[in-house]
């Protein structure tokens, strides 16, 4: 009991802190700053993270309320659908940050003329209607939006699910071993002999 309640209790710390970071930036990026490719990425990850630490704030206050019986509050399972949505959301944007990265350092002449001007824009409504499809359609399955628990389309939508997040890590990683590996290549060459 009382380990959960330091461990929680931290985790609600740490998400404070991080929602007014979060705040902030959204705020500059939102108001005070001109766009960019990369500003409008950080900007939808900033709302992505937001979202992802209101609902884990949430849910650490349910699991406080349950430790003392006086407090009663219940909260609905809709939240653990908002939190994989926003999950789901922010690893995709750091993807989608990482691989639009790569691109920019390995193909730099490639990427300054042939992008397309509004593709992180369309690439990050993309992520978020996708993040949002996967987490309705497995919240409605496995029941944390409705009380209807189909167990066969619940199994199939978390494999999904898996299989998406799989693809995101590798992406993520691939590029960012991209750039190392450039990074350290192109110090070799630059070492004077």
């Amino acid at each position: 009991m009382m380990g959960t309640l330091i461990s929680v209790s931290l985790i609600v710390i740490i998400s404070l802190i991080g929602l007014a970071g979060n705040a902030v930036v959204l705020w500059l990026l939102g108001f005070r700053m001109q766009r960019n490719t990369f500003s409008v990425y950080i900007l939808n990850l900033a709302g992505a993270d937001f979202l992802l630490l209101c609902s884990q704030i949430v849910r650490s206050l349910d699991i406080l309320s349950d430790n003392f019986h006086s407090i009663s509050i219940s909260i609905p399972t809709l939240f653990i659908t908002v939190f994989t949505f926003a999950y789901i959301t922010g690893l995709s944007l750091l993807s989608a940050i990482s691989t639009e990265r790569c691109l920019s350092v390995l193909w730099p002449i490639w990427y300054r003329c042939h992008r397309p001007r509004h593709v992180s824009a369309v690439l990050c409504a993309l992520l978020w209607a996708l993040s949002l499809l996967l987490s309705i359609l497995e919240g409605k399955h496995c029941g944390f939006l409705f009380s209807d628990l189909n167990l066969v389309w619940c199994q199939i939508f978390d494999l999904i699910t898996v299989g998406w997040l799989i693809f995101l890590f590798v992406l993520l990683s691939g590029s960012s071993l991209a750039l190392v590996i450039r990074l350290l290549c192109g110090s070799q060459r630059m070492v004077p002999s």
